[in-house]
């Protein structure tokens, strides 16, 4: 996360602002403007990511996400995770993730869903709505946005999983990520479209040109 936040600074692309907090930043010495968002550099599922408003709900937070982990699986020493932290700034607006088919540097094909989260603090996703209902000029917008972050990024043959949040006409990026969307979302997409998420995956990494034969945007 921490990488994708640096490479896209000077990008245009709306993003948080963030400050980067290793085990010898003193947060202390950070100027922080409330209300932000604390998540560890790694991890998954939302673990360890929560707002705070203010110092001493940061330094509980902080302290939680640089040592969360699932209950007795220990990820953290598994895969050699890091106890690093990014603080962000909140980003308001509804959520949305965009599963993206990209081959050879063109976007194949991309697939909305809106997500229904838990109250807040916390982030936990309770719901998704594949092909929420979107204006064509939205699509179009989300489009040329996710488009660009590959761009930029240099993702040229992959399945991604890009969070976005909508607020009015702005688009700002939470995160992308090389994998399809977590969950259920990947069958909520085949069903709606017809197709395989994974057989379209595994045409993209062998080099196998993808024939978009699933379902149009207007008939899912």
């Amino acid at each position: 996360k921490y990488s994708m936040r640096t490479t896209l600074l000077e990008s245009g692309i709306l993003q948080p602002k963030f400050h980067f907090i290793d085990e010898d930043t003193s947060i202390d010495s950070l100027k922080v403007n409330y209300p932000v968002v604390v998540k560890p550099t790694e991890l998954m599922a939302s673990l360890g990511v929560k707002l705070v408003k203010n110092k001493e709900e940061l330094l509980d937070a902080v302290n939680s996400a640089r040592n969360v982990d699932f209950d007795g699986e220990n990820l953290r020493l598994h895969y050699g995770f890091k106890k690093n932290v990014l603080i962000e700034s909140y980003l308001s607006g509804d959520e949305f993730s965009v599963e993206t088919f990209i081959q050879n540097g063109e976007i194949i094909d991309f697939f909305a869903t809106k997500k229904y989260k838990c109250p807040e603090p916390y982030f936990d996703e309770i719901a998704h709505l594949a092909n929420p209902q979107l204006s064509d000029s939205l699509n179009s917008q989300i489009r040329d946005f996710v488009f660009s972050i590959h761009k930029k990024l240099g993702i040229l043959n992959s399945i991604t999983h890009t969070e976005i949040k909508i607020n009015g006409d702005q688009i700002g990026l939470i995160e992308i990520g090389c994998r399809p969307g977590g969950d259920l979302i990947p069958l909520l997409h085949n069903l709606s479209a017809s197709f395989k998420f994974a057989e379209v995956m595994a045409n993209i990494h062998m080099g196998i040109k993808v024939q978009n034969n699933w379902k149009p945007l207007n008939s899912r």
